[in-house]
């Protein structure tokens, strides 16, 4: 699928050629990078296994805690 840059945002946004579907360059760099590519198709055909190592994930950060944050505001 082709992602054009879509002209009406200020901030980068990407549109596919039908315009209902939107990328920001975040998103794109997972189907471009073979790195990541791999982990978008695997967690494509089995999305069990990504709500898995997403909780995992989730509850690791949870664990580590909240110390040292700096506000940015």
């Amino acid at each position: 699928m082709d992602w054009t840059l879509d002209e009406r945002y200020k901030q980068p946004q990407f549109k596919d050629p039908s315009a209902t579907l939107m990328m920001l360059p975040s998103d794109l760099v997972l189907i471009q990078d073979a790195g990541f590519k791999k982990y978008v198709e695997l967690y494509a055909k089995d999305p069990k296994l990504f709500y898995a190592d997403f909780a995992q994930a989730f509850q690791t950060l949870e664990e580590l805690g909240t110390s040292n944050l700096v506000s940015i505001a």
